[in-house]
């Protein structure tokens, strides 16, 4: 494990990917969006972790990923907008070849659909060089202890003085509270393609 970098949080490489995308897949296997990519429930907890292992990975390569603890049973990823929408020829770069094998053509259609229309909300609304909060997730296991505050805050306070906005998403009502006590506040409220569920984009400015 990578040596402690900022106020206590370590910063994740290419080894703790594995465990890092459990991490995510087991936090995040029944959110609305990894429920709609993922319809099957015999297989999505094994389709969410290749999701993750992805999500993670393109992390890795265009932005920084951290935890609070050599356990790692928290994560959190952030990506400079410039590098925020995952191309194609990104993907490809990050194991898109082997989501695709394990998901299917159907489940990345809808990934790329709503993909496509939140890049472009975040875009419309957020004009400015801003960082994305891309992945927040805490294990179930130790979820309610202040871990997603802790693993948020010291970045936070980084983008603060260098004076850039962050942004983020979020499909569950129940995380609004948590982001609105950290600073951050709603800007764009849309629904998935189909109107399958809800999605709230919440803005951190320094």
């Amino acid at each position: 494990m990578p040596a402690t970098t900022i106020h206590g949080l370590i910063q994740l490489g290419r080894d703790n990917l594995d465990r890092a995308a459990a991490v995510a897949a087991r936090a995040c296997v029944h959110t609305p969006h990894v429920v709609h990519f993922f319809p099957d429930a015999g297989k999505r907890a094994h389709q969410a972790f290749e999701l993750f292992r992805v999500r993670i990975g393109y992390g890795f390569r265009y932005g920084e990923a951290y935890t609070t603890s050599g356990e790692c049973r928290d994560v959190a990823v952030w990506i400079r907008s410039a590098e925020a929408s995952m191309t194609p020829w990104r993907q490809m770069r990050v194991g898109g070849l082997r989501l695709l094998r394990h998901a299917g053509q159907d489940s990345i259609a809808r990934m790329v659909r709503l993909s496509e229309r939140l890049d472009r909300l975040r875009e419309e609304r957020v004009p400015i060089p801003h960082a994305v909060l891309a992945i927040l997730a805490v294990d179930p296991s130790v979820q309610g202890r202040g871990r997603g505050g802790r693993l948020v805050r010291p970045i936070l306070r980084r983008l603060d003085t260098e004076g850039i906005p962050c942004y983020l998403e979020t499909t569950e009502a129940k995380n609004l509270a948590l982001y609105e006590h950290l600073g951050f506040g709603v800007v764009v409220t849309a629904a998935a393609p189909g109107d399958a569920f809800p999605v709230w984009g919440l803005l951190h400015r320094p």
